[in-house]
Parts: structure tokens; sequence; C-alpha cells
């Protein structure tokens, strides 16, 4: 993908039997960073390109996931 771009994220984390908090574990940062990395030359040229982000982490009890919607921002 070319241009600005806007991109929401779901990480979707598999909740403990005895959960610590009510929210999963890890820093969101570090979460979009490994993602983000993990595109620059596959979906996007470099991840400097995304100038809007809105990320999530919530806990699911089917199976870990990660959603991703990218679309260019206006």
């Amino acid at each position: 993908m070319t241009g600005a771009l806007y991109v929401e994220i779901t990480f979707f984390c598999i909740e403990p039997k005895k959960p610590a908090k009510q929210w999963p574990r890890g820093d969101i940062d570090n979460f979009i960073k490994a993602l983000f990395d993990s595109f620059n030359g596959v979906v996007w040229g470099d991840d400097d390109q995304v100038v809007t982000v809105l990320a999530h982490k919530v806990y699911c009890h089917t199976e870990a996931r990660i959603e991703v919607r990218i679309r260019r921002e206006e």
C-alpha cells in the first residue's frame, strides 16, 4: 500500500483461568511495533506511512488472533 494509512487493530488474547487483571497482559505499544515491523515491505513500504492507529487488546474464549483493518487516510 502507498500513501498515508489508517490502521485499526484488535488483539484477541486467550483469557487465563485466573486473570490477574481485567485486561490482557503486555504493553500494547510493543504488540503494535512487532506487527508493524512484520508488515514492512510486505503490506506497506514502511510503517512511517501510518498516520492514524486505533488499537485494542481484549480477552477472548476461543482462539488468540489479530484482526487488522487498513485504509488510505483521506
